[in-house]
């Protein structure tokens, strides 16, 4: 049986969901938008997001909507956050571009781009997603100790050798 802590547990996680589902339909929907106009992406999602930010503060205000979260990063997640999401962009980023830039210069480049970038990138996705889950499930920062050290030396090699490699892959 569920006592009452429980049903509000799960009120919570039912608001986490939503503003999660939120900002991804926001961010989705911003990126569909800027290739419907044939814009950049980028510069179209940072003024949405810096337009969307005031809105969802409006609307959290309004008891009804659990949104009150949803502008306030540091309240939905915890700020162990921050080094995870930085190390894992980081090591895909770097991997990521020196893979499409020798794939583009291929002719099965749509093939070829995942054949090299996914087997690269296994250890970085693997490490991100043990931490970020760790993290979620409020569990011991000894477990969390394990993964950050191993992203950190990932970003460290990738961060030396690809921009060795890139050199001689853009002269080819």
């Amino acid at each position: 049986m569920f006592a009452p802590s429980d049903c509000r547990s799960l009120n919570l996680y039912a608001a986490d969901l939503l503003e999660l589902t939120a900002i991804l339909v926001l961010g989705l929907g911003t990126q569909w938008l800027a290739w419907r106009l044939r814009l950049p992406a980028v510069p179209l999602v940072i003024v949405v997001g810096l337009l969307a930010g005031p809105g969802l503060e409006f609307l959290g205000r309004i008891p009804a909507l659990p949104l009150s979260r949803a502008v306030h990063p540091e309240l939905l997640f915890s700020s162990l956050m921050l080094p995870i999401v930085l190390l894992a962009t980081l090591g895909i980023s770097t991997i990521g571009t020196l893979f499409s830039a020798m794939a583009v210069s291929t002719r099965a480049r749509e093939v070829m781009l995942p054949l090299l970038f996914l087997p690269a990138a296994v250890p970085i996705i693997i490490a991100a997603v043990e931490t970020t889950g760790l993290v979620l499930r409020e569990q011991e920062l000894t477990d969390l100790a394990a993964w950050l050290p191993l992203m950190a030396a990932f970003d460290a090699v990738f961060l030396v050798v690809c921009p060795v490699a890139f050199h001689f892959v853009v002269e080819d």
